[in-house]
């Protein structure tokens, strides 16, 4: 369509609504739509079909002279939808459907992420074979990653979790979610450069803490690749939350499924074969190459194929505003965040100097553990995008439902889970290492892991609910509760005293993810709903005010 030319109407009956709904007229929205074309970027159905199918949001055509430009728009809400979401109640048929809704769009994102958790069990079973010195060595050089930058930059998306959920049903301007990117991808990069810095130079501080001279050296080198590793993974990580929150589930998780499945033949090329392996640092490189393939698909898909690219109108310079705020929700993600990784690693970290067999042990443990981590994670993921789409749309209720479905759903999950853990703890450690020890050691523990996942399955997903709010605040303070007043505490009297030894850690861990589930669920229980919508709605009208002012030049 031409710039300036007038949108052509649609009628009930092409649209599939019913003959009394009257549509609104949607102009067109071209891949290189401007604010000097012309052309209004409007949501396209795409909303309507995935992120709230009874929520008919539409856009205001703006006046000829207005001076608000051709930016303005306005997000509508049929009485209809609100008036539904006032009156809504509890019946079995609506639970049954919740549930289904749920379990639908979870399946692809937690599938997406179990392929993407192949690759770590890849890089523990060809490190484990290679020795067990190297395998120490990653566990130590993994320690580093999620401690000093991984943590901290996931915490810092979950901004995104928050801003772009919202965004994508709630906010006046239909760009809102791309800033939001814009921001956060900006922010992140500013918290690389001295943590490049850092990593380059880690093996100074690894022997300066007491670390086998060999092992830091063969970890300060894998550190080094790893800078790769972080910057593609960050990148595609907020990607797939931008999408996700535009209810383009199916889509992102295929991509990264095709994508990670793909990169599978990055390990036999730089770890397996003998005619092209790097050796010991080829697990990293193979990593950072699977990334970039996933964020080079996902660019092709979104620039190739998509025709309508809802919540995104190109690079704008509203990107270098609004930091305070992506800080005000991003440094409280990062300490929610870091606070539970940090735990893990110092625990890692003890193991460290308790020998390489028990340092073998934790490293197959994690791996285990972040296997269900993952999956609870998506199930959150999803739980929380759609509280925040709800609280975008003003539908209070709805989006109460949704939470407490998901905090259901998701431990009836992990009960299957755990059983299927327990039955088999005995070969767990079997398939990562050969050593008959590592493998006692493993099985010992997988029971207090059995318990660390029903309890962490119903706080990742509370987790999520919080940051669909916007409340990171309060599961940091709740992560740092837990594990630091509690958890530590408890750890230093069962080592020294009890003298537990090995275990004890486990159990100073299993208290933690207790304080920090209880915490967090007693939160999301009572939460004040209507004054969840009320301070997103604000938010929202702030930052869409000033993406369009900056878009007209006002």
């Amino acid at each position: 369509m031409s710039a300036g030319s007038s949108a052509r109407e649609t009628s009930p009956e092409q649209s599939g609504a019913s003959p009394n709904e009257t549509m609104p007229s949607t102009p067109t929205l071209s891949p290189t739509s401007s604010p000097s074309s012309g052309v209004k970027p409007t949501r396209p159905e795409f909303l309507v079909d995935h992120a709230l199918p009874n929520n008919p949001l539409t856009s205001i055509d703006i006046p000829p002279g207005s001076d608000m430009g051709a930016f303005e728009t306005q997000p509508l809400l049929s009485e209809e939808y609100v008036a539904a979401d006032q009156t809504s109640n509890w019946t079995w048929r609506k639970l049954g459907v919740e549930v289904l809704g749920l379990v639908y769009k979870s399946v692809p994102v937690m599938t997406a992420s179990g392929f993407q958790n192949v690759n770590s069990l890849l890089a523990v079973m060809v490190l484990g074979h290679i020795g067990t010195k190297a395998l120490a060595a990653f566990t130590l050089a993994s320690m580093i990653s999620s401690l000093t930058a991984l943590s901290p930059l996931l915490g810092f998306l979950t901004a995104l979790d928050t801003l772009c959920s919202q965004a994508a049903t709630g906010a006046e301007y239909p760009g809102m979610p791309g800033i939001y990117l814009q921001r956060c991808l900006l922010f992140a990069g500013c918290f690389m450069i001295p943590v490049a810095t850092l990593w380059w130079n880690i093996e100074t501080v690894l022997l300066y803490i007491g670390q086998d001279p060999e092992i830091a050296a063969m970890a300060a080198y894998y550190q080094r690749f790893q800078i790769l590793l972080i910057i593609s993974g960050v990148t595609f990580e907020a990607v797939k939350k931008f999408l996700i929150a535009q209810g383009r589930l199916k889509e992102i998780s295929a991509i990264q499924i095709v994508g990670t499945t793909l990169g599978w033949s990055f390990f036999y090329l730089t770890v397996i074969n003998p005619t092209t392996t790097l050796g010991f640092v080829g697990v990293p490189v193979a990593l950072a190459l699977s990334y970039n393939l996933n964020t080079i698909l996902t660019w092709l898909w979104f620039t190739q194929v998509v025709r309508q690219r809802p919540g995104w109108t190109g690079f704008t310079w509203s990107a270098f505003r609004g930091w305070p705020q992506i800080a005000y929700l991003a440094f409280p993600g990062a300490l929610s965040v870091s606070a539970e990784v940090v735990a893990f690693d110092l625990l890692t970290l003890a193991m460290s100097y308790l020998g390489p067999v028990a340092l073998a042990a934790q490293s197959i443990i994690m791996t285990i553990l972040q296997g269900g981590y993952l999956l609870f994670t998506g199930v959150g993921v999803v739980v929380g995008n759609e509280v925040g789409n709800h609280l975008g749309a003003a539908a209070t209720y709805r989006a109460r439902q949704s939470a407490l479905v998901g905090l259901v759903a998701v431990f009836c999950g992990a009960v299957v889970l755990s059983l299927v853990l327990f039955g088999g703890r005995h070969q767990w450690g079997l398939w990562f290492n050969p050593d008959p020890k590592v493998n006692v050691v493993v099985a010992m523990v997988i029971p207090l892991v059995c318990i660390v996942y029903l309890l962490q399955s119903i706080n990742l997903v509370a987790a999520g609910i919080l940051r669909g709010q916007g409340r990171q605040r309060i599961g940091a303070v709740v992560n740092l509760v837990s594990y630091y007043a509690v958890a530590v505490p408890a750890g230093f009297v069962m080592i020294y005293f009890l003298r537990w030894g090995f275990v004890s850690l486990w159990f100073a861990v299993v208290l933690a993810v207790l304080c920090s589930t209880l915490g967090a669920l007693a939160v999301v229980l009572q939460s004040d709903w209507h004054n969840e919508v009320n301070r997103c709605q604000a938010r929202l009208a702030d930052d869409s005010r000033m993406a369009t002012m900056v878009a007209t030049g006002a």
